[in-house]
C-alpha cells in the first residue's frame, strides 16, 4: 500500500500541472496578441504615411499627428488615473497612441534631415544614436514610476508629447499646420 501512494501523488502533480498549462498558455497568447495590436498602430501608420504625406504634406501630417498623440494620451491618462481601465480600453488607446507616434516621429525625423543635404547619412546616424539613448533614458525614468497602475505609461507619454509639442512650437516659430 505504501508503495502505491508514490505513483498516485506524482500522477496528481502531473494532472495539476496539465490543468494549469492551458490558462497559462492562454494568458501568454492574449499578452502577445495585445502587444501585437498595440504595435499594429505603428505598422498601420507606416503603411498609411506615404499616401497621407503625398496629399496633405509632411509638416501638416507631423503636426496633426503630434496633436492627436497628445490628445489621445491625455484622454488615456485621465481614464487610467480616475477609472478602472479595462484591457480593451487600454489596447485601443495604446494602439492609437502608437499610430500617432508612428506618424509624427517618422515625419519629424525626415523634416530634421532636409537641411543636411550631402551629410544626411552621417546626420541620420547621429540622430539615431541620440534618439535611441534619449529614449532609453526617458523610458527608464517613466518605468521607475510604476506603482501598480498603468497610469504611469500614458502620463509619461503625455509628458513626452507636451515636451515635443513645445519643441515644435519653438522650432516652427509658433506656426502650426
Amino acid at each position: 500500500m505504501v508503495g502505491m501512494a508514490r505513483p498516485q501523488r506524482s500522477r496528481g502533480c502531473l494532472t495539476a500541472g496539465a490543468t494549469r498549462t492551458h490558462p497559462l498558455a492562454a494568458w501568454v497568447l492574449a499578452t502577445l496578441l495585445l502587444f501585437a495590436l498595440c504595435a499594429g498602430g505603428m505598422g498601420v501608420a507606416s503603411f498609411c504615411n506615404t499616401r497621407i504625406v503625398e496629399r496633405v504634406g509632411m509638416h501638416r501630417v507631423s503636426h496633426l499627428a503630434l496633436v492627436g498623440f497628445v490628445s489621445v494620451t491625455a484622454l488615456h491618462a485621465l481614464l487610467a488615473s480616475f477609472t478602472h481601465e479595462g484591457l480593451a480600453t487600454f489596447a485601443v488607446l495604446q494602439s492609437l497612441t502608437m499610430f500617432g507616434c508612428g506618424l509624427s516621429v517618422s515625419n519629424f525625423g525626415t523634416i530634421a534631415m532636409q537641411p543636411m543635404g550631402a551629410i544626411a547619412g552621417s546626420a541620420a546616424s547621429v540622430q539615431g544614436v541620440i534618439s535611441t539613448v534619449g529614449a532609453a533614458l526617458i523610458a527608464a525614468l517613466i518605468g521607475q514610476q510604476w506603482s501598480g497602475s498603468v497610469a504611469f505609461l500614458p502620463l509619461g507619454a503625455l509628458g513626452c508629447g507636451l515636451f515635443a509639442f513645445t519643441c515644435v512650437l519653438l522650432a516652427e516659430r509658433s506656426r502650426m499646420f
